[in-house]
């Protein structure tokens, strides 16, 4: 019975021996598992984690605070608050102009961990927008749709962040050198090269004279002078702006040897002095007032310089029997046109009207009784060699009174001139035609010209 209970009791013991082995065996084998698998884990992580992040990136990995100690293929590193510009105000879009300098940096990372990265700036057009290694970009020209700045950051030698940037190049340029507007006027556009993330603003030393309405546009209120400082992308400007309508009291002087004429200048801004200046002084000065004196028969300009413009005053000088032979004619503008009547005390044609006006200077064309046709007073100028012309001439050889003959197809009669007028000055002439004695323009008859005399020579 002893040895029976000895024999129980080995079997038993052997048997829980046996179980303990197996069941360690198992913990083991579990734990070399589950070893493997956390050895794993760690790489998995690593590829889907974000690795690169720009400034307009939605995501934003766990931040934890990467120590010297620790490893970066271990840690995520929170590179949402990174971004590039000119100042730690954020903003993707920086504003520029063609020959600025800007300078980027790298801000919303920590400062201490700043100094540990590596930096590499780059420009998508250098022939635009040239950027060294520190950030600084020179601007060179207008970029209206842009160029993208890059910063890519590095940590021991792995890519963690891509930044990036647009800016904007403008070349601000003002399309007047000075500019003139009546009073009531809106200016007009004064500026070209901008794009259209362009800031422009305005100050006007004269608001008197221009300064904004209500719709703040620029607008010329009073005559007077106006300096504008105009700053377009941080380019400062400057533009003169004269508000006056300027105008003389005649753009025409019609005279003879010894008259003179009183030039004034009105609507003008009182800001600027007035100049006069005469393009022949031989013919007809002018006196620093505007006072002009005929001197002799010719032609010339007086030139009155005013609120940055310059206005004209055509002068012409000629004999005292044309002068009163254009003043003759003006009186019977308006008459009416008749070949039949021609004679009559109210009624003209071509050649009738040029042989009255002379008449009354007793200058007669070879009849004293009775007006020739237009080709035989022209036929009666070659004879008595008074031509000056056989075509059309610069209006700068004629003077007042001189007549001029047309031709416009053949005829019969002398050199098929069919037409005449007497020739005023400043481009004009006083002729019979259509339905009146009228007004009418020298050139207009530029290539029809056969003769031109002049009766008083």
């Amino acid at each position: 019975m002893k040895n029976k209970l000895l024999l129980y009791i080995t079997v038993f013991g052997f048997s829980l021996l046996c179980t303990l082995l197996f069941t360690g065996a198992l913990t083991a084998e579990a734990k070399s598992k589950k070893g493997a698998a956390e050895e794993r884990t760690p790489t998995n992580q690593k590829q889907v984690q974000t690795k690169f992040t720009s400034q307009t990136s939605p995501r934003k990995p766990k931040a934890v605070r990467l120590d010297k100690k620790q490893s970066k293929t271990t840690e995520a590193i929170d590179t949402s608050d990174w971004f590039i510009g000119e100042s730690d105000k954020r903003d993707v879009t920086i504003i520029g102009h063609a020959g600025e300098k800007k300078v980027l940096g790298l801000y919303g990372i920590d400062e201490e961990f700043k100094d540990r990265v590596t930096q590499t700036w780059l420009s998508t057009d250098t022939g635009l927008a040239a950027i060294d290694e520190e950030g600084n970009v020179q601007c060179l020209g207008l970029s209206e749709k842009g160029v993208e700045i890059t910063n890519t950051i590095s940590y021991e030698e792995e890519v963690i962040a891509i930044l990036r940037c647009i800016i904007y190049i403008s070349d601000p340029q003002l399309l007047y050198t000075a500019l003139r507007v009546k009073p009531g006027e809106l200016l007009p556009e004064l500026i070209t090269g901008l794009t259209e993330y362009s800031s422009v603003t305005y100050e006007s030393n004269n608001k008197k004279a221009v300064t904004f309405n209500v719709w703040n546009e620029l607008f010329a209120v009073a005559y007077g002078k106006a300096d504008l400082e105009i700053r377009a992308d941080g380019k400062k400007l400057k533009l003169t702006v004269w508000v006056s309508n300027p105008k003389l009291n005649t753009a025409w002087f019609l005279s003879i040897k010894g008259k003179t004429k009183q030039l004034t200048v009105k609507g003008k801004s009182g800001a600027t002095a007035v100049t006069f200046s005469s393009g022949n002084s031989k013919v007809a000065a002018v006196s620093k007032t505007g006072k002009i004196k005929a001197k002799k028969i010719g032609n010339t300009m007086i030139t009155v310089s005013v609120d940055g413009i310059k206005l004209k005053c055509v002068v012409n000088i000629t004999y005292k029997k044309a002068l009163k032979v254009i003043n003759s004619a003006k009186k019977v503008l308006g008459k009416r046109y008749s070949q039949a009547r021609r004679m009559s005390k109210n009624c003209f044609d071509c050649s009738s009207l040029v042989w009255r006006m002379y008449k009354k200077q007793k200058v007669y064309f070879g009849s004293r009784s009775w007006a020739p046709t237009a080709a035989m007073e022209a036929k009666n100028m070659v004879r008595n060699k008074k031509v000056i012309s056989r075509k059309y001439v610069n209006q700068n050889k004629l003077r007042p009174g001189d007549v001029i003959f047309v031709s416009r197809g053949y005829n019969g009669r002398y050199k098929n001139i069919s037409h005449t007028a007497i020739y005023i000055g400043n481009g004009q002439i006083i002729h019979a035609t259509g339905s009146h004695v009228q007004y009418g323009y020298y050139d207009n008859y530029k290539s029809s010209i056969s003769l031109i005399a002049r009766p008083l020579k």
